[in-house]
């Protein structure tokens, strides 16, 4: 049986869900969304069936407005593409049920969660609206500053921290948050940023999950040690740091103790 169908139209808009129902086997859907320069979103894919056999892979791609492929995948199920630093333009979305399937998939599509961190220790509130969908946060900061991030998280995630030239970051301390965990919070710390300029800060759900946390971004708190006089660190912020220094003469011998942690 041979059947040759139109591909299914439409438009997704923010915050309305689309479904696009592919009633006829072999039928396809060819969308399309707007986005302007430096834009941030996130477009999810669920509610999907096919028949006559369910649970079959679909097929989405999202092409640019000059024609390159920004996200694809094909699977059966749900699943949110994050789309970042777009062009300006209208984007279009091919969806295809394999082996001819009949299908209906519901799109959305939501602004990004994006936003500055201050490096003050002021609490940011990160929360987003769709299941695995990522937030994307940034902060400014001079070479060698010393920095510490903090997250209390209410959900399963992961934080990472992409430097000014779009390289990774190297720090010390943990990337996961669970809310299992003690405090339920983690954090990262660097002793000296390479680079001045903006740093990017991106969290991402462990799983297809909406996730939920509070960011602090501080300066370490600096102290001088001398010989002999005990000296009270405090850090009164999630994520901060403490950096001593003491001033020694070569070959001097010295120990370092700490006690009355709390």
């Amino acid at each position: 049986d041979l059947t040759v169908t139109q591909a299914v139209g439409g438009t997704i808009s923010v915050g309305t869900p689309l479904i696009v129902n592919m009633p006829v086997r072999g039928q396809w859907g060819y969308l399309s969304f707007t986005a302007t320069a430096g834009q941030t979103y996130a477009l999810m894919i669920d509610a999907v069936s096919t028949a006559p056999a369910a649970n079959q892979n679909v097929s989405v791609e999202v092409y640019n407005p000059s024609g390159g492929v920004v996200a694809t995948s094909s699977l059966p199920g749900s699943r949110t593409y994050n789309l970042t630093n777009l062009v300006a333009g209208t984007y279009t979305v091919a969806v295809v049920p394999w082996y001819g399937m009949t299908s209906s998939v519901r799109f959305t599509l939501a602004d990004g969660v994006t936003g500055t961190v201050p490096t003050d220790g002021t609490v940011t509130n990160v929360a987003t609206t769709l299941p695995g969908q990522n937030a994307y946060y940034t902060f400014t900061a001079t070479a060698g500053q010393t920095l510490g991030l903090g997250f209390i998280c209410t959900t399963n995630l992961s934080v990472s921290i992409t430097q000014p030239n779009g390289s990774g970051l190297s720090t010390g301390g943990g990337s996961g948050c669970s809310p299992t965990n003690p405090g339920a919070g983690n954090h990262l710390w660097t002793r000296s940023l390479p680079q001045t300029g903006t740093y990017k800060v991106t969290v991402t759900p462990s799983g297809f999950t909406t996730l939920g946390v509070d960011l602090t971004a501080t300066q370490a708190a600096a102290y001088a040690l001398t010989f002999g006089t005990p000296q009270s660190v405090n850090l009164p912020i999630r994520g901060q740091w403490g950096l001593a220094t003491f001033t020694a003469t070569a070959g001097q011998s010295a120990s370092v103790t700490l006690n009355s942690v709390s």
